[in-house]
């Protein structure tokens, strides 16, 4: 096993590493690339993994989509294939092959179709108006 950061790189908050996804929206079936890096001192152990998750599965949870090795490299760039499983999804780098050892998360990746919303406000009087406006009324009455 490889010796975490210093102790006072752990004090300060610095992050032992970051993951980068080249994406914010994927379809199943896409190809997501995931880039890591150690920060400052850490370093990675031989045993340290990337895993592909639900957002909302706890921290310690091993029920992953997928995951792969990074193979004792302190950075790399590893290429998942999405599963055909829709909603918030995030990446996490674990250290030592357990799954109590969350190192960092990637920003969130959401998949499936983009939903796109129209509205139009129709008034009491039959008119009209687009809802991109960005206003709003308080107080009255009307149809929305």
């Amino acid at each position: 096993t490889t010796p975490p950061p210093t102790a006072a790189a752990a004090a300060a908050g610095t992050p032992m590493a970051k993951l980068y996804v080249d994406v914010d929206h994927a379809e199943p079936g896409d190809r997501v690339t995931v880039r890591w890096e150690y920060q400052g001192e850490a370093r990675p152990s031989t045993a340290d993994f990337i895993a592909y998750y639900k957002a909302s599965r706890p921290p310690t949870s091993n029920a992953y989509y997928a995951h792969k090795p990074c193979d004792g490299h302190a950075a790399g760039v590893l290429t998942f294939t999405i599963p055909n499983k829709l909603g918030l999804c995030e990446f996490r780098l674990y250290r030592d092959n357990r799954y109590d050892s969350l190192v960092c998360r990637s920003s969130l990746l959401r998949v499936g179709p983009l939903v796109t919303l129209h509205a139009q406000l129709v008034t009491d009087d039959g008119g009209s108006g687009s809802g991109d406006s960005g206003s709003s009324s308080s107080g009255g009455s009307g149809s929305y």
